[in-house]
């Protein structure tokens, strides 16, 4: 079964479209009439909200939260990478989402760049390697949403969430990637990484996620 999101695009998920990312809503018009699991199935499931940075849970079955590292499962853990507050801060001015922690640099300090397995058969081929400079301390990689602010926006693999991968530059310059839930995964260097777990990274790093997404560093600063 298929849903028509609010955008035209047709969705194969009832809560958010599987294309855009776009919130899924019954019709104003809709015949009140038709009941049942057709019926419940259009209308959204409420989702449970983070206790640490009170985001939204991306799925029930997803066991961290995609933006602190909260663990729904045990209870433990989390914390608030930027204030969740919706009043901007009077001194200094908010100028980014509150999930990201804005570099005062005007350099970049990391270059990814982002290509498909074309190995994989559902892969799209012959796509040209697209390059990303990085400025944030903290850059946020995931499916293209317009509901999740994001530093890389990703589209073509749906096996990439909408918070999948955190890039985390170090006090000391080096840095670090964090991968947000185990459900999609990812790959380092060819290595299996575990979610909430900060892994090394430098330039040539491989990264995986998805279902053929790949993430290499070409430089960092």
């Amino acid at each position: 079964m298929t849903f028509k999101c609010p955008d035209g695009h047709d969705s194969t998920t009832s809560d958010f479209c599987s294309e855009c990312g776009l919130e899924m809503r019954l019709p104003a018009d809709a015949d009140q009439s038709v009941s049942g699991s057709v019926a419940d199935n259009a209308r959204p499931a409420s989702r449970e909200n983070c206790p640490i940075c009170t985001i939204e849970r991306d799925e029930p079955q997803t066991v961290f939260c995609g933006v602190c590292g909260y663990n729904f499962v045990t209870g433990q853990g989390g914390a608030v990478v930027a204030s969740a507050a919706p009043e901007p801060l009077v001194a200094p001015p908010i100028v980014s989402p509150p999930e990201r922690v804005i570099s005062a640099s005007a350099v970049p300090h990391i270059e990814i760049e982002v290509t498909f397995d074309e190995s994989n058969a559902e892969a799209p081929k012959g796509e040209p390697p697209r390059k990303f400079s990085l400025y944030d301390e903290e850059s946020l990689i995931g499916r293209r949403s317009r509901s999740v602010p994001q530093t890389v926006g990703l589209e073509g693999d749906d096996g990439v969430s909408r918070r999948h991968l955190l890039i985390i530059r170090q006090a000391d310059g080096s840095y670090v990637a964090r991968l947000f839930d185990n459900t999609n995964g990812g790959t380092l260097n060819g290595r299996e990484m575990t979610a909430g777990v900060e892994a090394p990274l430098s330039e040539g790093a491989k990264i995986a996620i998805g279902a053929f997404t790949i993430l290499r560093v070409n430089a960092t600063r």
